[in-house]
């Protein structure tokens, strides 16, 4: 609602083509218009406010998920490790220096941001129709009546989590695979020290097909970015 009215308002203060020329934030210029210099001053002092939430959630995020991982001994155990203040300081250190990493390839080409762009886009979906199918099979495991509410909830999300990566188009998902499937060496690298079988025997094959798409999506990788 704040977005649409936003943005319909903006066109009682500037013209459509006024607006299309503006730099980021455009907000902000569009209430210096209407209250003056200290409109866009709250505009950008929101806009600071939001980027430094973001990043600190987002910095926060990155270091759990490696954190827990690491607990679930999904992770080498070295993500595990707490300083004085309980806080996994080897999960933060290293998944920092990977998002500085990304970061510096701006640097180094025009590309950078389109496919930092498409990797989150492409990335978000399997993981979503993961949690999916995860539900359903919860659902099929309990007691619970065959058309429960939890499995209709389930069957809807996962038949429509299923048509978002089929809409995306198969380019995004060799784009995934590509992004995701280099972590494969280090559950493999945590399951042998722990002495533990790697795949089943079904997902051997799920890995021999996810390698054969890892690989078509490096010989593909220049089309996939001009994309």
């Amino acid at each position: 609602m704040i977005y649409a009215t936003v943005t319909v308002f903006s066109y009682g203060v500037m013209s459509q083509q006024e607006l299309k020329s503006l730099p980021n934030p455009a907000m902000a210029y569009v209430l210096e218009k209407i209250i003056g210099k200290p409109g866009a001053v709250i505009v950008n002092l929101g806009v600071i406010i939001s980027i430094f939430g973001a990043w600190i959630a987002n910095t926060l995020l990155a270091e759990e998920v490696a954190y827990q991982a690491g607990i679930k001994r999904l992770f080498p155990k070295i993500f595990t490790k707490e300083n004085e203040n309980s806080m996994p300081i080897n999960s933060i250190i290293i998944t920092n220096l990977i998002v500085q990493v990304l970061l510096l390839t701006f640097l180094v080409t025009n590309e950078a941001y389109s496919l930092l762009s498409k990797l989150s886009s492409s990335t978000i979906l399997l993981p979503y129709t993961c949690v999916a199918l995860f539900q359903m099979k919860l659902n099929l495991k309990s007691k619970e009546k065959a058309l429960s509410k939890n499995m209709v909830v389930g069957i809807i999300a996962t038949i429509y989590m299923l048509w978002l990566v089929y809409a995306s188009g198969m380019m995004y998902v060799v784009l995934t695979i590509l992004a995701l499937c280099p972590g494969t060496i280090m559950y493999i690298y945590v399951k042998k020290k722990n002495s533990e079988k790697v795949f089943k025997p079904y997902e051997q094959v799920i890995f021999a097909f996810v390698i054969l798409l890892f690989l078509y999506g490096i010989v593909k990788f220049p089309v996939i970015m001009s994309m």
